[in-house]
């Protein structure tokens, strides 16, 4: 059982990668709830990734995940395209996904800081939702580029580089730390790591080749 934010992409890359290398072992991904360092203390889930930036109970272990950088993005051809600042940025709904824990390091803290309100067009519970609205809409949304696992390439998606800057996504792998050493435990944060591993290398490499647009400087 394993348990963390529900990327479709990641779990089609986790599923595959143990049927390869243990084809009798199942996977059951569990919502992240409130319980969810209870549950890994009870060993009621075997092992979970979130948020990095909330206090890690007694009892687990964490290993950190390299921070994420977040873009802006929308639809190939969004009318923001052309006239990308601060103002349109601003200007256009944006599509977000609460994440209960995050308290810090969030853009809405970071538009708060700096005086700046944003419209909201979207409420999510997860990522997986965000390609397919941002394709039907002029929705944006402030994503690291692994909310686009699923998506076979981002062609279909503008790339903006933020106007403000943007604090990264943190993550870490969180496990029951009785369990550090046994061997299943182990194993299965191998998977969990190499899967987004796998899926982050593959999505940085189209983003770099993919036309990133520049804010629009004042003269």
């Amino acid at each position: 059982r394993v348990a963390g934010p529900t990327i479709n992409g990641l779990v089609t890359e986790l599923v595959a990668r143990m049927q390869a290398e243990a084809p009798h072992v199942g996977l059951e991904w569990v919502t992240p709830s409130p319980t969810m360092a209870a549950d890994l203390v009870g060993e009621q889930i075997d092992v979970a990734w979130g948020n990095a930036n909330s206090p890690l109970p007694d009892g687990l272990r964490a290993e950190a995940i390299a921070p994420m950088k977040r873009y802006v993005f929308g639809r190939r051809g969004h009318p923001g395209t052309n006239e990308w600042s601060l103002e349109t940025w601003l200007s256009w709904p944006h599509a977000v996904v609460r994440i209960p824990t995050a308290i810090h390091g969030t853009v809405e803290e970071q538009l708060t800081s700096l005086g700046l309100k944003r419209r909201i067009g979207l409420h999510l519970t997860n990522w997986s939702g965000i390609a397919p609205a941002l394709l039907r809409t002029n929705l944006l949304s402030n994503q690291p580029v692994l909310t686009f696992a699923e998506c076979p390439d981002l062609d279909d998606f503008q790339v903006f580089l933020p106007p403000i800057p943007l604090p990264d996504l943190t993550f870490r792998v969180i496990w029951n730390a009785r369990l550090d050493a046994d061997p299943a435990t182990r194993w299965i944060r191998r998977m969990l790591r190499t899967s987004l591993e796998a899926l982050l290398h593959r999505l940085n490499a189209q983003l770099q080749a993919n036309e990133i647009v520049q804010p629009r400087t004042t003269p």
